[in-house]
């Protein structure tokens, strides 16, 4: 990302050793739900389901990317027919009943 949009905030973190968590999470998926529970953030943007049944198991909600990008489209913040059509264009996974 060249240039974030205002809204968002970048901060660097040590991410904190969680102990118990499933070898099939993969490192991006585990310091997300390291991080949250270290700094007690409750909502968490996982996509994969073993990952977001791990974060639910220790409490924290989970949003997907379709769930944000609907929210964005009810706030206002873009086209949500633009965005699936963008998304399709990556290598997002696709479910025959997401899309």
């Amino acid at each position: 990302m060249n240039a974030p949009p205002p809204w968002l905030s970048i901060e660097w973190s040590a991410v904190p050793v969680v102990g118990g968590m499933p070898a099939r999470l993969n490192a991006g998926e585990v310091a997300t739900i390291g991080l949250a529970l270290h700094r007690d953030i409750r909502l968490v943007l996982l996509d994969e389901r073993d990952a977001r049944d791990e974060a639910t198991r220790r409490g924290l909600a989970v949003a997907g990317t379709l769930r944000v990008l609907a929210d964005a489209s009810l706030a206002g913040l873009l086209s949500l027919p633009d965005a699936f059509l963008r998304l399709q264009q990556t290598n997002f996974p696709r479910w025959p009943d997401s899309l």
